[in-house]
């Protein structure tokens, strides 16, 4: 049964996340590179395959979005770049300290015996982005599309309530990140909702008292 379809999954197992630009001990830095694993059955070669993957947190390439016209109805443009060489260095990297970590050499990691791990990582790398950042919550005095109550600048009523509005590339997938900023979103219109109907019927309770008066 491992063969014929029933017995074998082809899926990622886990993740590892860790920091690499910082100290490789003591815990400093943020959390900045993941790798993932996976394994899958070869029913031609009749083996198990394992392969990993690495993954930047936050890369130094950027892309950026560009507003196309003033309709909203027109849908922005989004540029995504070529990565950066200084992007493909820390990927590299990555693998470097996975194999230190497993007693391999880097080149264990090519898809072709006796290819360099840099030709690996400049052939193979491709961009698995999570788009975010791009309306992006921010203090007093500066940039930014939100405040900190992720409303819009200058528009009363209108929250985002995704990844755009994130103040940075989180150390994770987007995904709770994104469902958290929706939470704190609908939080902070019901409370203006809830502080403009107190307002409302405090103001119509004044006027009704000073008509009887």
């Amino acid at each position: 049964s491992m063969w014929n379809g029933t017995g074998c999954k082809n899926r990622e197992w886990f993740n590892m996340f860790f920091n690499l630009t910082g100290p490789p001990t003591g815990g400093d830095g943020i959390v900045d590179a993941e790798v993932r694993f996976f394994a899958g059955c070869n029913a031609t070669r009749k083996t198990v395959d394992f392969g990993v993957e690495a993954v930047l947190l936050h890369p130094e390439s950027k892309g950026r979005v560009v507003l196309a016209s003033a309709n909203p109805e027109v849908m922005p443009v989004v540029e995504f770049p070529p990565l950066w060489e200084s992007d493909y260095d820390r990927l590299e990297l990555i693998y470097k300290r996975l194999a230190e970590a497993l007693g391999m050499l880097p080149e264990d990691f090519a898809n072709e015996r006796g290819q360099p791990l840099a030709e690996v990582v400049r052939s193979d790398a491709y961009l698995y982005q999570h788009v975010c950042c791009s309306a992006r919550v921010a203090r007093p005095g500066e940039p930014g599309v939100c405040n900190e109550d992720l409303q819009v600048r200058g528009v009363s009523g209108l929250y985002v309530a995704d990844a755009a509005a994130l103040p940075f590339t989180p150390s994770s997938h987007t995904s709770a990140p994104a469902l958290l900023m929706g939470e704190l979103a609908a939080s902070s219109a019901w409370e203006a909702t809830a502080d403009r109907t107190t307002s409302a019927r405090a103001e119509a309770a004044k006027r009704g008292q000073t008509r009887a008066s």
